[in-house]
C-alpha cells in the first residue's frame, strides 16, 4: 500500500495558473449539489489503529499516518494542482497569485464570501496567521515552507517574501491547509493540539473520529458547489489484502491498495470497478549515509551491483510496477526530454561478480563468504520497510538475499507504519525504502524531495525528506538552481547535474517505478479521473486533490 507519512508540501510546481478552474467544481453559492445520502468508503489502509488527532499542521494527524487525505476535505489550500497535467493549477482559497521582485515576492489574492464551517468570515489574515504559526511553531511546518514575512494589506490579498529567488516555492507554499486564526489564537501550544472540533472552510465537516474509522459528513456551508456525496467513511485497514478483500466486495468502493493481481481482480466479475496507476516517480531504496560502510563510495557501488531490481519488482509488484532501468532514477519514458545523452545507456542490472571485485579494491575482506569492512569490522546491516505495505514486504527478502550473497550479514526490519515512518524521519535505519508519493510533473520534485540538504537533519532530529541524510553542496546548488528560474534549458542542465551524482555517486539505488494505485466502484459511484479524464489521479492520497476527486463524484443510480 503506497502511503504512509506524506510530508506536506514537498512538491513544487512551476507552472502558469488556469484561471478557469474546474468546470462544475468551483460555482460560487450555495452548496448542495444532491440530497443523496450514499455513503462513500475509503480504504487507504494504515497498518494499525488511527492515532486520534485530527490536527492539520501535525505530523501525527491522519493525513500522516492515517487512510488518506481526511483533513484536506476539511481544511483548504490557496490553489489545487493537477498532478496528471502539470500546467493546470487550480483556483482555490486564492484566485489568483502573481510573482513580483525577482522572484522573492508572491502575491495571492484571496477568494471573497468564503465562510468558516462556523460562520465567521474567511479573510487575508487567516492565511497570514496560518503562515506566522509555521514560524512560531516550527515542528508545525511539516513542508519546511521557506519565507522571511508573510503579511495582509488588506483583507483579500496576501505578500509573501521569500528570502531568495523560488518561483518553485509556489507549490510548497500554496498547498498549505489553512487553518482559523480565531479558533488557534487561542491554542496555547497547537503542536500538541488534537482539534477533535475542526472548523475549516472545506467541502467535509468530521462527525466522528475514533481509533477505528472516521467520519466526514457534508459542509452546507461550503462556498464551492458542494458534494454529492452525503458521508464519506475512513475505515482503518490494518494491510493491503483486508483493503483489497473490502473493495472485493464493494464494502468499499475508493481505494489505493496495492493488488496481487489486476487480471485477477477484473475476471472475478469486478466490471463495475476502474483501476488507474500511473507512474509517478521511482522507489528507492535509502542508504542512511551516517552509517558505516554505507558512507563509502565502493560499497554504495557494490550494493547498487548486487541488487536483482527485475525479481524485486516481480516479487513485490507482479507486474504493477516495473523495475527501473536508468542508473540516473529517471521515469522513462516520461523524463526522456532531460535525459542526459551521456548516460543513456547506464542501465541498472546484477553483476555480483562486479560488485565484489569493487570492494576488495577498496579494502573490503572476506573470509569465507562473510564480508568485512577496512576497519576490520564484520558488514551488518538492517533493511526497513513498513510492516503494512504488502507489496514491498514481499518485495524486500530479494534484497536481504542480495546483499547477503555480497557478504553482507542483512536482516529484515518490518515494523508497524507508524513506528516505520518515525524511524524513517530520525534517521533511525541502515537502508530504508521510500518514494515521493505526492508527485509533481518532472524529476526534480522526487529529487529535491530526497537530496536537497535543506530537508536533512542531524540523526534523532525529523528530517522533513532527505531520510539519508546526503548532505552535498554540489546536489543542493543544482537543485537551487532549477528552483530559482523559469528557463527551460537551465532546468534542463541542472537535471543532467543531478543525473551524474545519481549514476556516480549513488545517494539513491532506484529500485522500480512508484505507480498512483487508485481503484474505484464504477456502479455506485461515477465521475471518477480516469485517462480520458484526468482532472486528478484516482488515488486518495495524492496531495490535496482528494479534494478534487470528491467534488467530482456522483452516487451511481
Amino acid at each position: 500500500m503506497k502511503r504512509i507519512g506524506i510530508p506536506k508540501g514537498r512538491l513544487v510546481v512551476s507552472v502558469a495558473i488556469i484561471l478557469s478552474g474546474l468546470s462544475g467544481v468551483i460555482a460560487g453559492g450555495a452548496a448542495g449539489a444532491s440530497n443523496s445520502k450514499a455513503i462513500l468508503t475509503v480504504c487507504n489502509g494504515t497498518g494499525g489503529p488511527y492515532s486520534t488527532n485530527f490536527n492539520p499542521l501535525s505530523a501525527g494527524s491522519p493525513t500522516l499516518t492515517g487512510s488518506g487525505g481526511e483533513d484536506s476535505l476539511v481544511y483548504e489550500s490557496l490553489l489545487q494542482f493537477n498532478y496528471v497535467n502539470a500546467s493546470e493549477v487550480i483556483p482555490w482559497l486564492a484566485t489568483k497569485y502573481a510573482w513580483s521582485n525577482n522572484g522573492k515576492t508572491l502575491t495571492f489574492d484571496i477568494r471573497k464570501n468564503v465562510h468558516w464551517s462556523d460562520g465567521k468570515l474567511f479573510t487575508a489574515n487567516d492565511v497570514v496567521f496560518t503562515f506566522n504559526l509555521l514560524k512560531k511553531f516550527p515542528a508545525l511546518n511539516l513542508g519546511g515552507l521557506n519565507f522571511t514575512t508573510v503579511s495582509a494589506p488588506n483583507e483579500w490579498t496576501v505578500v509573501i517574501n521569500l528570502p531568495v529567488t523560488s518561483y518553485s516555492a509556489l507549490y510548497y507554499l500554496a498547498s498549505q491547509l489553512i487553518v482559523p486564526e480565531h479558533i488557534w489564537s487561542k491554542i496555547k501550544n497547537p503542536t500538541n493540539d488534537l482539534n477533535l472540533n475542526p472548523v475549516g472552510t472545506g467541502p467535509y465537516l468530521l462527525k466522528t473520529f475514533t481509533t477505528q474509522n472516521i467520519t466526514l459528513v457534508k459542509n452546507p456551508h461550503y462556498w464551492g458547489t458542494g458534494p454529492a456525496v452525503s458521508t464519506i467513511e475512513y475505515p482503518t485497514y490494518y494491510t493491503n489484502g483486508a483493503a483489497e478483500a473490502a473493495l472485493d466486495t464493494n464494502s468499499c468502493q475508493w481505494g489505493a491498495p496495492f493488488l496481487a493481481s489486476t487480471s485477477k481482480f477484473y475476471s472475478s466479475g469486478h466490471g463495475s470497478h476502474t483501476l488507474w496507476f500511473p507512474p509517478t516517480s521511482s522507489v528507492m531504496l535509502i542508504p542512511n549515509m551516517t552509517v558505516y560502510p554505507l558512507n563509502i563510495l565502493a560499497f554504495r557501488q557494490a550494493v547498487s551491483d548486487a541488487i536483482d531490481r527485475p525479481a524485486f519488482a516481480h516479487n513485490a509488484e507482479e507486474g504493477e510496477e516495473k523495475a527501473i532501468p536508468s542508473a540516473t532514477g529517471l521515469v522513462l519514458p516520461r523524463d526522456a526530454g532531460v535525459l542526459d545523452p551521456a548516460y543513456a545507456n547506464d542501465k541498472l542490472s546484477l553483476n555480483l561478480k562486479a560488485a565484489k571485485k569493487t570492494l576488495v579494491a577498496a579494502g573490503f575482506k572476506y573470509k569465507g563468504s562473510a564480508l568485512y569492512a577496512p576497519n576490520g569490522t564484520r558488514v551488518k546491516l538492517s533493511v526497513s520497510v513498513p510492516g503494512g505495505f504488502s507489496d514491498w514486504l514481499a518485495g524486500m527478502p530479494t534484497i536481504v538475499q542480495n546483499l547477503s550473497a555480497l557478504g553482507v550479514d542483512a536482516t529484515l526490519d518490518a515494523p508497524s507504519d507508524t513506528v516505520y515512518l518515525t524511524d524513517l524521519a530520525d534517521g533511525s535505519f541502515d537502508f530504508a525504502i521510500w518514494t515521493q508519493f505526492s508527485s509533481g510533473p518532472g524529476p526534480f520534485y522526487q529529487f529535491d524531495e530526497m537530496l536537497n540538504s535543506s530537508f536533512s537533519a542531524p540523526i534523532g532530529k525529523s528530517a522533513v525528506s532527505n531520510y539519508g541524510r546526503w548532505n552535498n553542496a554540489a546536489t543542493s546548488a543544482a537543485l537551487n538552481e532549477y528552483a530559482a528560474t523559469n528557463n527551460p534549458a537551465i532546468q534542463k542542465k541542472t537535471m543532467y547535474t543531478i543525473e551524474g551524482i545519481m549514476v556516480k555517486q549513488l545517494p539513491l539505488f532506484p529500485l522500480e517505478y512508484q505507480v498512483a494505485f487508485g481503484e474505484a466502484n464504477t456502479k455506485l459511484f461515477t465521475g471518477w479521473p480516469s485517462p480520458s479524464h484526468p482532472y486528478a489521479t484516482l488515488s486518495p492520497y495524492v496531495g490535496n486533490s482528494n479534494e478534487l476527486v470528491v467534488l467530482h463524484i456522483k452516487p451511481g443510480s
